[in-house]
């Protein structure tokens, strides 16, 4: 017997990540630096070009796609444009549809300080990546949190211009309640996917 057409399509379980994130990077880099953007692109694969140019925002692309652009952008800019380049698009994605509910609730349900913030973390990485693992805040104190990302796909633990672009722009959450941190992470076990992000404010 044929499958009926009316079967929903199977639940994909590779690793994605919303289509907008390397979308805005891509376009923050044209409308700031567009000689180094023009290199960057240069640099991608036709099949993420052609992803990425036709996709919608909030659609499920490849987690790979993520890695190809930071790693291009990076080879590219160098670590301090980089990192410029992804406060800018954290700022820009907390204002977005994606997350700016998700904000408001925390800062109304949970009131706008770092620990509570923080606590949110689990939800938000949800709302941006899928099968891509996940968060466990493991502790909160006065002026600092530990959180431990879990099963990490091999594609973004591997990748140095990746994990080092993670806690730049996890940093942004502190300018939603307006105070001023740090962000380390740190790979614990490569092969199990798992690092540690330490956060300090003050």
């Amino acid at each position: 017997m044929e499958p009926s057409s009316s079967s929903p399509p199977a639940a994909s379980t590779a690793p994605e990540v919303r289509a907008r994130h390397p979308q805005t990077l891509l376009r923050i880099a044209q409308e700031t630096m567009p000689e180094e953007h023009a290199a960057i692109v240069a640099a991608l694969s036709a099949p993420t070009l052609a992803t990425l140019g036709s996709a919608i925002a909030m659609t499920w692309v490849a987690v790979e796609i993520d890695v190809e652009v930071m790693e291009a952008t990076a080879r590219h800019l160098g670590p301090a444009a980089t990192f410029q380049l992804v406060e800018k698009r954290q700022r820009e994605e907390m204002g977005s549809a994606l997350f700016d509910g998700f904000v408001q609730t925390a800062l109304r349900v949970f009131g706008a300080s770092p620990a509570n913030m923080l606590k949110r973390l689990p939800t938000g990485w949800a709302h941006l990546f899928r099968n891509a693992g996940w968060v466990e805040i493991v502790a909160t104190h006065g002026h600092d949190a530990v959180a431990r990302l879990h099963r990490l796909p091999a594609v973004c633990i591997g990748s140095e211009a990746w994990m080092t672009s993670l806690p730049v722009g996890l940093r942004t959450l502190y300018e939603i309640i307006g105070v001023k941190g740090t962000v380390e992470c740190r790979i614990e076990d490569q092969a199990e996917g798992k690092a540690l992000l330490t956060f300090r404010w003050r």
